[in-house]
């Protein structure tokens, strides 16, 4: 090592700091101090702050291993308020605007989220999913102290996305929409718009009308005139307005990249934002462009750049030798293989990019992988010794070059040919060492394959025109594929038996849920009766192979197969029936003529048999515990277990699986798998997006544009906030990103228990006095019943004072006995024993508490005729509602009114619509009976009177598909709001550090006219809005109107006179 000589090293610790600053890249929610001088923003996770006009470095106020964000200023600049994770959910905090000890303000499990200060400074304004509201964000005001006691209401409305109280403490500004910041160039009537609502008179004003994005208000020192991000111009973009309306003027005029959360000082001179990849500022005063803020910091990161890890789970895949003496398993994006046994995992990977899909070769000694759509081959240069799972001399091969992305690499059981998927639809067959590649069979989804134990067809499932899957088999020797399912629901994972004479898979074809079939492929099997088998068992004089002998994937024994394709989908028989799914299903050798079938079937891996011969398959038992990636190895069933362990089960073992505990080390660079996970979403989204021109972005310079920002992005928060950004761009519903394996820093997250009361806002103390409770909730039930005008004095035995905050006593308290003491009307307390609820309990509650009062309002302006039914969404829970609801609520009534408002979607649009078509050719009577039909006749309980449907801008996806047929059938009326304008298929992938990004894949067009579902709203017949005012006070106009319009066209259902049957005549 060079010296250096001591003096150099005191010149270097004299150095100006400049010389060891860094600048930073992709900084967040900037924070202008009163005077506009000071900027406190986000980075690394933490807060900084720094001089708005540089000149030195960026101090470090926090550091705590949560992320800390969105900061604000108080209005005399001596504290900051901020949100972090540090209890593992978004809570507010205030510290010392110079540094210091932070204090907790709220303490909730749904999370609170900052808005601002209320004037004065002595308390912040959040917003929270509480009792207040059924759907979305309140807004509530929190005191800024060591006891900040409860949040108390302050406004509670639907879609509300962000709030600021006014300088004077007079008035609210707020945006209300539903549509998420990053999307660019949405366009519907779920746009965000501004409002003021003034705490004094009640009343609201609509300060904006563009029908896209406005957004992120904030209020000019004078409380006259607000501040807020507009896209009118396609890109978002800073104007400024009268807080009593008018035009507006314009700050900015970016293209391309817009502002995002401004802050406006105090003294009301500039507004700081984010935009790009930077923080800048813009004149308030007008005069000068907008200029960045030099920041650059003098710390070091908060944590390694490069990090070591042992891991013994989290892996994705597995992937057993066929001789089951090694695995393969592939954990964050890198492919290790280890003993069959466990132990020591040998890492064979170690490039940034995600590396997996592994195949071994019969023998063995080679082991093929995917990364970056191509395929490598590794194999030990150890003469010595040629298990990859011990050698430390490996070669790695390239077997693959451009093309499409590939897949699914599958060896031969000869070992001669390698299969796989290119792109999404070409099955393509190539030597072993990936030359001589020729394709197949082609399909529009081409999915899984598998090899025939003879190394002469392949199996393979693909999805066709209607988006069904169906299983097909193809001889290498050439021919088209044959169609072995041919059913009209989906059929996936097929499988040959290893004496070749079978095909197993998993069919959704009965009662839409997925049960095991199989087929002989020889017509002579399937008509072979069990004395036929028996006499070909004896004429075959070769020793029966052992349990867990030829397969698929372990070379075969030489059996040859045949198959008969005429009529072959009219002879599947069905393995498994139970009431729930059954899937994955893997094949291995029973002995001579048994097949043993492994599956998923719910928490359990289970395990059945198919027997040439036996009269009936006996029923599947249970194997181990539940897992997936299931592959059969010498007898020895593999595969992924809890939280991505491996385990291995035995058929002939004591029905509990053992594990194979591995240790994994892997170092990887944080910038790195950032560019990677990067890459590989937006690879992803290149290869699935359901439009290929992709809604006129271009895709490629987007790319380029975000990758070097998702490199530098300081924390892992910010860095999924950048894939989003990138997604934006696409202007498409059905889209985003979910972290993965990130560390937060926080600590796991505490449930707050729920009482189901509403708190009389008026009363001041001591103790809290109930204004209502919520049917249903604790509060209700007969052992804990509270009583509107009861005040609670004492939580778990603390008693209350105006500083106390319920939340903090009810903490850890979900589904335990908690006591209350309670004093009643007559002045008497009362022990009461209640078992608080969780969050997502008190929203099913509120739910239908609403829906309850829809019903009751319906039924009264009607007297009584009209019915009413709300969809919560489009899945199965719901539709059985719906249909029990045709008869119990529809039974006796003349018309009904569908409510599909605030609906989020699924996929059970065209079963409700053939409750509601049904044609009806014919009646029945019985003797003495009345005119009706035969329910039990019916695939569902149909609804042939009127119908009306009420939509908003809340129907989404799903909810929107049924209201855009509703109105194609001429069903009836449909009254309300556009909805969102939603509608793809979407699906889901996980990115190599366990991320998982929304893949929205299909789009809908209507039969009508051929107009894209997506960003074309389903209008109303009737338009009618619900203002802030009337969502306030209760009201309902749109049900309102509904039940108006539909009293005409209830109308009894009229049947012709019932005529006597035709008699013939003697003569």
């Amino acid at each position: 090592m060079k010296r250096i000589p001591f003096v150099a090293l005191a010149a270097l610790a004299l150095a100006p700091a400049s010389l060891a600053q860094s600048s930073v890249s992709f900084p967040r929610y900037p924070a202008l101090s009163p005077d506009g001088k000071t900027l406190v923003f986000s980075y690394q996770g933490d807060l900084w702050s720094a001089p708005t006009e540089g000149g030195a470095p960026a101090r470090r106020l926090t550091s705590h291993p949560a992320y800390d964000g969105r900061p604000q200023f108080s209005p005399d600049g001596k504290e900051i308020a901020f949100q972090s994770l540090r209890y593992g959910r978004n809570e507010v905090f205030t510290m010392p605007a110079t540094g210091g000890p932070a204090r907790r303000l709220t303490n909730y499990a749904g999370g609170d989220t900052l808005q601002g200060w209320a004037a004065g400074g002595k308390k912040v304004l959040v917003g929270s999913v509480r009792e207040l509201n059924r759907r979305g964000v309140s807004l509530y005001l929190v005191n800024d102290s060591d006891k900040p006691g409860r949040p108390k209401p302050l406004l509670g409305l639907t879609s509300v996305i962000g709030g600021q109280l006014s300088p004077d403490g007079t008035k609210l500004v707020f945006a209300r929409g539903a549509t998420d910041w990053p999307r660019i160039g949405y366009r519907g009537s779920a746009n965000a718009d501004i409002w003021t609502y003034d705490l004094a008179t009640k009343e609201f004003k609509q300060l904006t009308e563009f029908d896209g994005q406005d957004l992120w208000p904030l209020w000019l020192p004078d409380s006259k005139g607000v501040v807020f991000v507009s896209e009118r111009d396609g890109t978002y973009n800073l104007y400024k307005m009268s807080a009593s309306g008018g035009k507006s003027t314009q700050l900015t005029k970016y293209v391309g990249d817009g502002v995002r959360f401004p802050s406006v000082s105090a003294d009301g001179t500039r507004v700081a934002f984010e935009v790009g990849d930077r923080i800048e500022t813009v004149s308030l005063t007008g005069g000068t462009a907008p200029k960045a803020v030099p920041l650059a910091v003098g710390a070091d990161d908060k944590s390694n750049p490069i990090e070591s890890l042992t891991l013994s789970s989290g892996a994705s895949e597995v992937a057993p030798s066929s001789d089951g003496e090694q695995v393969a398993f592939a954990v964050r994006g890198d492919v290790f293989a280890a003993p069959a046994t466990g132990g020591k995992a040998i890492r064979l990977t170690d490039a940034p990019q995600r590396e997996g899909d592994v195949a071994w070769s019969p023998d063995g000694k080679t082991l093929v992988y995917a990364k970056d759509g191509d395929f490598y081959a590794i194999t030990s240069t150890d003469p010595d010794e040629p298990k990859l799972s011990k050698s430390l001399k490996r070669t790695s091969t390239r077997l693959t070059t451009g093309g499409q992305p590939k897949s699914s690499p599958h060896f031969s059981p000869d070992g001669k040919k390698l299969a796989y998927i290119h792109g999404k639809g070409e099955l393509v067959v190539a030597d072993a060492d990936g030359k001589n590649a020729k394709v197949v069979a082609k399909a529009l989804n081409l999915q899984e394959l598998n090899w025939s134990p003879d190394s002469k067809w392949l199996t393979y499932s693909a999805e066709d025109e209607e988006f069904n899957n169906e299983v097909f088999v193809i001889a290498l020797a050439g021919g088209k594929p044959i169609n072995v399912s041919r059913h009209p629901r989906n059929d996936y994972a097929p499988s040959f038996s290893p004496d070749g004479s079978k095909l197993v898979w998993m069919s959704e074809r009965s009662e839409r849920q997925f049960d095991i079939f199989w087929v002989y492929l020889k017509k002579e099997d399937d008509e072979r009766t069990g004395e036929g088998w028996q006499r070909l068992k004896e004429k075959k004089k070769p020793a029966a192979p052992a349990v867990g002998g030829a397969s698929p994937t372990s070379g075969g024994q030489g059996a040859t197969v045949t198959v008969d394709a005429d009529g072959i989908h009219e002879r599947v028989r069905r393995l498994t029936n139970t009431p729930i799914n059954e899937t994955g299903p893997v094949v291995t050798s029973g002995g001579e003529g048994v097949t043993l079938v492994a599956f998923s079937a719910g928490p359990e891996l289970q395990l059945a048999t198919i027997a040439d011969g036996a009269p009936a398959s006996a029923p599947p038992r249970r194997l181990a515990a539940g897992g997936s990636a299931l592959t059969w190895a010498k007898g020895t069933l593999f595969y992924l277990a809890q939280g991505g362990t491996i385990a291995a089960a035995s058929p002939a073992g004591p029905g509990e699986a053992r594990p194979v505990p591995f240790r994994a080390k892997l170092t990887y660079d944080k910038r790195e798998l950032q560019k990677a996970v990067f890459e590989e979403a937006w690879e992803v989204l290149h290869q699935v997006f359901y439009d290929p021109n992709f809604h006129g972005a271009d895709w490629n310079a987007l790319r380029e544009k975000y990758r070097p920002i998702a490199a530098a992005a300081s924390d892992p928060m910010d860095f999924y906030d950048v894939i989003r950004l990138l997604m934006g761009h696409l202007n498409a519903s059905h889209i985003g990103i979910t972290p993965g394996i990130i560390s937060d820093g926080g600590a796991t997250p505490i449930p707050t228990g729920l009482l189901g009361v509403i708190w009389d806002e008026s009363y001041t103390g001591p103790g809290l006095k109930i204004a209502r409770t919520l049917k249903g909730s604790p509060a209700e039930r007969a052992e804990s019943r509270l009583v509107a005008g009861e005040i609670v004095t004492a939580i778990g035995g603390v008693t209350l004072d105006a500083d106390s905050n319920p939340d903090e006593l009810l903490a850890d308290t979900v589904g335990e006995k908690l006591p209350l003491t309670v004093k009643g009307a007559d002045g008497k307390d009362r022990e009461v024993l209640i078992v608080p609820t969780s969050t997502q309990a008190l929203s099913a509650i509120l739910y239908d508490e609403w829906t309850a009062s829809r019903q009751e309002l319906t039924h009264k302006l009607s007297d009584g005729k009209l019915a009413y039914l709300h969809i919560q969404g489009m899945d199965k829970l719901s539709q059985d509602k719906f249909e029990g609801g045709l008869f119990a609520e529809g039974y006796g009534r003349d018309a009904l009114l569908i409510d599909v408002r605030d609906n989020g979607g699924g996929s059970t649009a065209d079963y409700l619509l053939t409750m509601l078509t049904q044609p009806r050719h014919a009646f029945t009577i019985g003797r003495d009976g009345a005119p009706g039909y035969p329910t039990d006749r019916l695939p569902y309980y149909p609804w042939r009177k009127p119908a009306g449907l009420l939509i908003n801008e809340n129907s989404y996806s799903n909810a929107e598909i049924f209201a855009h047929a509703f109105k194609q059938l001429d069903r009836g009326p449909i009254f309300g709001v556009p909805t969102f304008g939603a509608v793809i298929s979407t699906g889901a992938a996980s990115l190599q550090d366990g991320s998982t990004i929304r893949t929205p894949g299909r789009g809908w067009w209507r039969i009508t006219d051929g107009v894209n579902e997506e960003h074309t709203a389903a209008e109303p017949d009737v338009r009618v809005t619900i203002s802030p005012a009337d969502e306030l006070a209760g009201r309902d106009p749109q049900l309102e109107a509904a039940v108006k319009a539909m009293l005409g066209k209830a109308k009894p259902v009229k049947l012709p006179e019932p005529k006597p049957a035709r008699l013939s005549t003697k003569k």
